[in-house]
C-alpha cells in the first residue's frame, strides 16, 4: 500500500507542477528559470545527505518509511523541473491537458517500477546500497 502512495505522490506532483508553472506563466519566467534549479539542488542535497546518514546509522528502520513531510518534500524537489515545463507551455500557448495526463501516468508507473526494483536490489546488496541512492539523489 505504501508503494502505491509513493506512485500517487510522485505522479501527482509531476502532473501538478506543470499546472502551477502554466498558471504562473510568463509573469515569473525569469525568476523561475533562475531560482528553480537552486531550490531543487538544495532540497535534493538535503534529502540525499539524510538518506546517506540513515544508511550509515545502526537503526534498522527502513528508508522506505518516509514521513508525510519527507515524501512531500521529495515529490516537490523531484518535480520542480516540471514547474518550468509548465511555464514553457504557457509561453508557447500549449494545451496542457494531454501532457499532464501522460506526465502523471508515466511518473506513477516509473515510481512503482523503481520501488519494486529497489526492493529486489536492496534484498540482494543489503542496506549499504542506500548510500548509492543518496549519492544518486544529487543527480
Amino acid at each position: 500500500m505504501q508503494t502505491l502512495w509513493f506512485g500517487i505522490f510522485f505522479g501527482g506532483f509531476q502532473a501538478l507542477m506543470p499546472v502551477i508553472g502554466w498558471l504562473a506563466g510568463t509573469q515569473l519566467q525569469v525568476i523561475i528559470f533562475t531560482i528553480a534549479p537552486w531550490v531543487a539542488f538544495i532540497l535534493l542535497f538535503l534529502i540525499g545527505v539524510n538518506i546517506i546518514r540513515e544508511s550509515l546509522s545502526d537503526d534498522e528502520e527502513s528508508i522506505a518509511k518516509f514521513s508525510f513531510k519527507q515524501l512531500t518534500l521529495l515529490a516537490i524537489a523531484t518535480s520542480i523541473d516540471a514547474f518550468a515545463v509548465g511555464v514553457t507551455y504557457a509561453i508557447l500557448k500549449v494545451n496542457i491537458i494531454i501532457p499532464l495526463i501522460i506526465i502523471g501516468i508515466v511518473a506513477f508507473i516509473f515510481t512503482e517500477i523503481g520501488i519494486l526494483l529497489c526492493k529486489k536490489i536492496g534484498n540482494y546488496f543489503g542496506s549499504k546500497v542506500e548510500i548509492l541512492g543518496g549519492v544518486i539523489q544529487y543527480y
